[in-house]
């Protein structure tokens, strides 16, 4: 027999086991009882009913694979030839309206039934509950076991995939090993045996165990089929080359407090694959190819060309330079920095407000735009990282005890054609979903047709599966939350993009979704969002950031050479916040740009080459390249080449 159809067998077993408990129970009360026969026969018949219903289960025609499996099927036949026995007695009972000798005859089964009949079915039925329980111990836990490896072969295969059942599998396997040692107690404790309610209570656990591991047993090869037909290798790759904010630059949009010390940690800072997303850090192996890794080395090559200018330095007071002037100009600079976060503090404020408002209560479409490099995808990613306790306790308290689906996904122009386009959009938030709810899977995809050429499906049919699962969730028992990065990075035209914004909407129209996307200020997206109350331009927030991260640098970088005064390079930050324009990897490049250079230009050329830098960043990015020597070209073409092919 195969292996799930072996467990089922036992789970027969154990269900007889405990019927059989308990009918003997009420057979001594029927034999025993001197009240009217008519309701006592009717209760017999529907006893005799149950039993057999339940002695149906016994049967097999399966064969056993090995020793265990064969004693399985004796077991089972053991318990058959019981419940005929019980039967018999049953029927001995059930005795016609109005026979004078019902009274006698109860009174001799009273004391006959309990101290043979009875008590000899009892102590059957306790030898069969240890045979089971001895059975089931190997069979699922041996090592040797074909059904443990089954089972663990399936269950690995639904973790690997992320899917939900998996967990609960091995979850219900180590639950059952623990009422399986607990009932194997009871085999071995001769001296003090458990009562039978102890008993009877210890089977119905095993059993109502056992039922939902068969269950998920059968439901699990099904859902990994089209987890894996969904899935493709780069789902999570734009998710993962975004790197963490500068410091704590995200937490005031969750209403956190972030006055905290910036980071000027240059491995947390980068730029996104066309400029859209700052700070992009890839955590994988071919991160070295990346814009973000090109970058870095054709910024560090700057340093050979500044070397070479040979240019002296300016006399002047370094920044952190001790002396009484010095002291009052840094606490003026202080208190002029602290006037203009304030300021902006106020504004972050509401928009904290009312994107918090939205997690709390709203549904329907909250939308992030700004600038390319304003920081969209970083925000994104922290407001979707599973581990942002701000956000969740806030979905938390919306779904008020459903199930919460919590979705991201992640346009990307750099990437693979799935990344850019709606088929990939709609597997990552299929897989997604159905990993986090894999009950849903008969449901979605019922009728479908077969996954081994899903690969080539169509994508109106992923479409209708899309609007099906939105369609599926009861409101009563599932709330989604989905993040959209990127709406813009999506390969369609102008006409496509408004068709999915208008998809998009209409998901959030149902009252038990709300979905967070991000975008350029794109006019197509522009006139479709027009809900001032939920959305919010990005760039007009990260002045402050801005701002504190320049003066941060600049101080750091000239405590220790000759530098500027204080005045001169807080403003030269503020001229850095205004041409900036909120685009925070504009800002970022032209800090450390300025940084490396500060301790060789005097400030009034420190500020030619400010105003001189390329307000965009496609222009900025060409600036770098022609600064670098012809000799440094061969040291780069082998990062370069592999950025470049993707981007065209």
């Amino acid at each position: 027999m195969d292996p799930l159809s072996a467990i089922g067998l036992a789970s027969n077993i154990l269900q007889f086991i405990e019927f059989g408990t308990n009918l003997c129970g009420k057979i001594y009360e029927v034999a025993g009882s001197i009240t009217g026969l008519t309701d006592e026969n009717a209760h017999l018949s529907e006893t005799v009913d149950d039993l057999k219903k339940v002695t149906d289960g016994l049967s097999t025609s399966l064969e056993g694979n090995n020793k265990h499996e064969v004693e399985l099927a004796k077991l089972a036949a053991q318990c058959r030839d019981l419940s005929e026995e019980m039967m018999g007695i049953i029927s001995k009972l059930k005795l016609k309206k109005g026979d004078r000798m019902w009274r006698s005859v109860r009174a001799a089964w009273k004391s006959t039934l309990k101290e043979r009949k009875i008590a000899s079915i009892e102590r059957r039925l306790a030898e069969h509950r240890a045979q089971i329980v001895l059975r089931l111990n190997i069979m699922l836990y041996d090592e040797q076991s074909p059904i443990k490896e089954h089972l663990k072969r399936i269950e690995q295969q639904a973790i690997n995939l992320g899917n939900q059942h998996g967990t609960e599998l091995k979850t219900q396997r180590h639950q059952l090993k623990d009422i399986i040692q607990r009932l194997d107690t009871f085999r071995i404790d001769n001296a003090d045996p458990p009562s039978s309610a102890v008993c009877l209570n210890a089977i119905q656990d095993m059993r109502a165990s056992l039922s939902l591991l068969i269950s998920r047993a059968n439901e699990i090869p099904r859902e990994n089929d089209i987890l894996r037909a969904l899935y493709f290798p780069s789902m999570f790759r734009r998710d993962d080359a975004i790197g963490p904010a500068v410091g704590d630059t995200c937490r005031w949009f969750v209403g956190e407090d972030d006055q905290s010390d910036q980071s000027t940690d240059e491995e947390s800072t980068d730029e996104e694959s066309d400029h859209d997303s700052d700070h992009t850090n890839s955590t994988h192996s071919h991160a070295e190819n990346t814009p973000k890794a090109v970058s870095q080395r054709i910024t560090g090559l700057e340093e050979h060309e500044i070397d070479n200018q040979g240019l002296q330095a300016s006399p002047s007071i370094a920044i952190g330079e001790q002396g009484e002037n010095n002291d009052d100009d840094t606490q003026s600079l202080d208190s002029d920095l602290e006037g203009i976060l304030e300021e902006e503090r106020s504004s972050r404020k509401d928009a904290a407000s009312r994107f918090l408002h939205f997690l709390l209560h709203d549904h329907s479409v909250f939308f992030i735009y700004g600038k390319a490099g304003s920081g969209k995808s970083t925000l994104i990613k922290y407001l979707a990282d599973s581990g942002n306790v701000a956000v969740r306790q806030r979905l938390d308290e919306w779904a008020e005890g459903r199930r919460l689906i919590f979705i991201s996904a992640f346009f990307w122009s750099a990437g693979d054609q799935l990344q850019r386009s709606l088929e990939g959009l709609y597997r990552s938030v299929l897989f997604q979903a159905l990993s986090q709810c894999p009950e849903l899977t008969t449901n979605l995809f019922e009728g479908a047709p077969g996954f081994s050429g899903w690969q080539e499906v169509r994508l109106s049919l992923l479409k209708k599966i899309m609007v099906k699962l939105i369609q599926i969730l009861d409101p009563k028992r599932y709330t989604l939350c989905l993040f959209i990065d990127g709406l813009d990075e999506y390969e369609g035209d102008s006409l496509d993009q408004t068709e999915l914004v208008r998809s998009i909407q209409d998901w959030g129209r149902s009252e038990n979704v709300k979905i967070v996307c991000s975008a350029r200020p794109h006019e197509e997206y522009m006139q479709l969002f027009t809900n001032q109350q939920r959305s919010m331009p990005l760039h007009d927030y990260t002045k402050g950031d801005i701002l504190e991260y320049a003066i941060t640098s600049f101080r750091g970088s000239s405590a220790s050479s000759h530098c500027q005064e204080v005045s001169s390079v807080f403003a030269l930050a503020q001229e850095i916040v205004t041409l900036a324009d909120g685009v925070f990897l504009w800002a970022y490049l032209t800090v450390r740009s300025l940084s490396q250079k500060m301790h060789i230009y005097p400030m009034e050329k420190l500020q030619e080459m400010l105003r001189a830098t390329p307000r965009s960043l496609d222009n900025f990015f060409d600036q770098m390249l022609d600064k670098v020597d012809r000799l440094t070209w061969a040291r780069t073409e082998k990062f370069m080449r592999p950025f470049i092919y993707r981007t065209n």
